[in-house]
């Protein structure tokens, strides 16, 4: 009588995990296949694919030395709450990291990979961070200018931006060896009347502006009273629509617009569409290659 108090007071040992298909199917077909409960998501593999990263906590886990009693959920897989195991596993199977292009969860990817202890693939997405970083920053890099036109005219009035603009805008041979002879940090203004083509540079201080007159005289292109216009010979571009398919080639970027209007008398009001637009540097570079 009292042995089998005893028996029923001592607690049964919890047995160790195992995956859904060993507690099902024969052990001969079954032995190397192991199934992952991860946040819900059940994931099967193989053992040998697990062990080949035989430092990561997944190895760890399933292994026959391993003393501390995993998690398992009632069905005897492996039991760990985390997420996005997917292409954790994908890493095991394959050994490179293959993402969707959209992919945009790198931070948490990164989380996952340091919780896993794979030294590989935190490797892989670090490098895989700092190359994204990189051309994301070469996108921010580039040419700001302003785009006014003439409202249901479908007419550009004038260019505000950088000098290095011009270089994208069929400049004829004479146009862009002058621009090639300037200062890019120059700002200017470009004007397209119906006869002439004006460039209107700001000089920061005296030297550039004898540096503008300097080389617009050696190029034999006429200056204005102030030295600080210069006629170039543009092909024409007067079209606003003609100008935003150039633009799209460059990988332009419209950042924003506004419609502004002017008074000339009680019964004349005129309309301007200004649209702020950015090109970036890797486009003008592939341009001038």
């Amino acid at each position: 009588m009292q042995s089998e108090l005893i028996k029923d007071i001592v607690p049964t040992p919890s047995p160790r995990c195992l995956s859904y298909s060993s507690l099902h199917l024969p052990t001969k077909f079954t032995s190397d296949i192991v199934t992952f409960n991860v946040g819900g998501k059940i994931y099967c593999t193989t053992r040998s694919t697990i062990n080949h990263f035989p430092r990561s906590v997944l190895a760890s886990m399933i292994s026959d030395s391993n003393n501390l009693q995993s998690k398992c959920d009632e069905a005897g897989h492996y039991f760990i709450d985390r997420s996005i195991f997917r292409y954790i596993l994908n890493y095991l199977r394959d050994k490179t990291l293959n993402l969707p292009d959209n992919f945009n969860e790198f931070k948490q990817l990164k989380y996952e990979a340091d919780f896993y202890q794979i030294d590989s693939l935190i490797t892989e997405i670090e490098n895989r961070t700092n190359a994204i970083n990189e051309q994301q920053k070469q996108n921010l890099d580039g040419l700001y200018f302003t785009l006014i036109s003439k409202l249901n005219q479908d007419k550009i009035l004038t260019i505000i931006g950088p000098i290095k603009v011009l270089r994208l805008f069929r400049l004829e041979q004479i146009a862009r060896k002058f621009v090639k002879t300037l200062n890019p940090s120059i700002s200017c203004q470009c004007n397209f009347p119906n006869k002439d083509k004006i460039i209107s540079c700001q000089p920061w201080n005296e030297f550039q502006r004898q540096l503008l007159a300097k080389q617009a005289r050696k190029f034999g292109l006429p200056t204005g009273y102030w030295d600080d216009y210069f006629y170039l010979p543009f092909e024409k571009i007067t079209s606003h629509d003609e100008f935003v398919t150039i633009l799209n080639k460059y990988e332009a970027k419209l950042l924003h617009t506004n419609v502004t209007y002017e008074r000339k008398n009680d019964d004349e009001i005129t309309y301007a569409l200004v649209e702020n637009w950015f090109v970036p540097n890797i486009a003008v570079t592939q341009y001038e290659q």
